[in-house]
């Protein structure tokens, strides 16, 4: 869990090599899981839509813990979200 405060005070910064490096591998598999074979190619447009929208509210995350599952629950929608308007255009 250190790992994830360190990530997490450079995040609120700006600073994001380090997220990038280490979260963003596990965010791309979660992401991949939760699309499947079909739209596995929205993967990486889903983690970064949801990187930004945490970013974006940073500053009013409190705890490592409420960052990190922000982060997870905001793929989740990203990916239900872009999934679906992917199988309206087919």
């Amino acid at each position: 869990m250190n790992v994830y405060r360190e990530i997490f005070a450079d995040f609120k910064q700006g600073e994001l090599a380090q997220f990038y490096r280490l979260m963003y591998p596990e965010l791309m598999v979660y992401a991949n899981r939760l699309l499947g074979a079909d739209f596995a190619f929205l993967a990486e447009d889903c983690v970064q839509n949801a990187v930004y929208k945490c970013y974006l509210r940073s500053n009013e995350m409190e705890s490592v813990m409420q960052w990190k599952n922000y982060t997870f629950f905001n793929l989740l929608s990203q990916a239900c979200l872009l999934a679906s308007m992917e199988r309206l255009r087919n």
